[in-house]
């Protein structure tokens, strides 16, 4: 992979590469000191943005690695580097994050890290306001002042939406052995037999076998022609096709969760208005909004989620393949293009990410790609600077590109 940034970038992230784990080894504090101290000596040295948040985790996280002496050096290279890229000196003995209003903080990467060394978990936290969401708050308060009961079904219909899917993911994609007792003893069963095979593509393939050294990186070389050499069951060897080893649902299964993820939540959003003396007139709308998002649920792990595990350059492949395939293939192509370059697919797929990496020290995390129902249920995670950085390096398309980069051309990402 060539370098991606500049120089003071490629260091910066060879710094954060050292300070990414629990603790900090001899070399590795080693090399972050004679970093440090070149800035120490050199009074002139200007500090990038990047580099700031850099010493500023040396400082949080594994200040007991250092001497005294050491955080004398560690500090000093921090206070130089918020003078300059502040224009005021920081408080004493405090370490602070590059305000979200500065120049400093105007690289989404930096306020990214800097959540992640302050552990900030609020989730306006970093938020820097564009004209494009300037753009959608105003499109969603016309809707809201034009059409306020169907505008507020919509944003409830999205938040059951993302509780369908947590708790399906919660408790059957990562079930209990208890549930996987029940499940084997019902294996035929119409209803459990579809079921189980996700449960057993998705915890046995997606997180047991693959993206094992990473988020990026699929399968250990050999690793897929083992795994599927050891499935003796001709069906399940086309499930496991079918759903690429857990990377997305099964195309009929998508539009059979789609379509009637949506009749049966406007289904019952009908008959409770017209219990609550709606008329037909007014209730079937409010329906109608409250129950089409339930169709976000089985598109976005259809179609998006394969996304949040690659590299740039992984993403721009897949969808030069797609295009090739026909004018729906160029259409669909151009549509996932737009989303996964949105600020909020990007924080989306951290945000998965995490939950791969939580699930690897048996935690459960992130269970909905929607996000919001691990907001309202407490289980939701910022990504850790450890994973960030992981990220970074391997150009995840979950990781913001350096500013000035054609975030368009992905295919120039590699």
């Amino acid at each position: 992979m060539k370098a991606i940034g500049s120089q003071a970038d490629v260091l910066a992230r060879s710094i954060a590469r050292h300070l990414a784990g629990a603790s900090l080894s001899e070399g590795a504090k080693q090399e972050v000191l004679a970093w440090a101290q070149k800035h120490h000596a050199d009074k002139g040295a200007s500090i990038t943005p990047l580099e700031q948040v850099m010493v500023t985790r040396a400082l949080k996280t594994h200040e007991a690695a250092f001497s005294p002496d050491e955080r004398l050096v560690l500090r000093d290279v921090y206070e130089k580097g918020y003078q300059q890229l502040v224009g005021v000196a920081p408080a004493k003995d405090t370490l602070e994050p590059l305000p979200t209003w500065s120049r400093a903080a105007s690289d989404p990467r930096v306020r990214i890290l800097q959540n992640a060394v302050f552990e900030r978990q609020g989730l306006f936290a970093g938020y820097r306001p564009t004209l494009s969401d300037a753009a959608v708050v105003s499109a969603m308060t016309a809707m809201a002042v034009a059409a306020p009961s169907m505008t507020a079904a919509a944003l409830l219909g999205g938040a059951a939406a993302s509780t369908v899917e947590h708790q399906v993911h919660t408790h059957v994609m990562h079930a209990r052995p208890e549930v996987v007792r029940a499940m084997n003893a019902n294996a035929e069963s119409a209803f459990v037999k579809p079921l189980r095979q996700f449960f057993l593509i998705h915890k046995g393939a997606h997180h047991g076998r693959t993206f094992l050294d990473n988020e990026v990186t699929k399968w250990r070389p050999g690793a897929k022609e083992r795994f599927y050499a050891s499935i003796d069951n001709p069906e399940f060897q086309k499930f496991a096709m079918a759903t690429e080893e857990g990377v997305r649902l099964t195309p009929p299964g998508m539009a059979a969760y789609a379509v009637g993820g949506v009749v049966a939540a406007s289904s019952l959003a009908l008959l409770g208005g017209l219990a609550l003396g709606m008329s037909v007139a007014v209730a079937a709308p409010v329906a109608l909004a409250f129950g089409l998002p339930m169709a976000l649920m089985p598109m976005f792990p259809h179609y998006l989620h394969r996304f949040s595990h690659m590299s740039r350059s992984e993403a721009a492949k897949h969808l030069d393949d797609q295009r090739k395939t026909g004018l729906f293939g160029q259409v669909k192509s151009a549509v996932m293009e737009r989303i996964i370059e949105t600020r909020a697919f990007q924080g989306l797929a951290r945000f998965h990410n995490q939950h791969h990496a939580d699930d690897k020290h048996g935690v459960k995390s992130n269970m909905s790609m929607l996000a919001s129902a691990d907001a309202l249920l407490g289980t939701g995670k910022r990504a850790s600077f450890e994973l960030l950085v992981s990220l970074w390096e391997l150009d995840a398309v979950g990781f913001p590109a350096a500013p000035g980069r054609d975030s368009g051309a992905l295919a120039e990402s590699s």
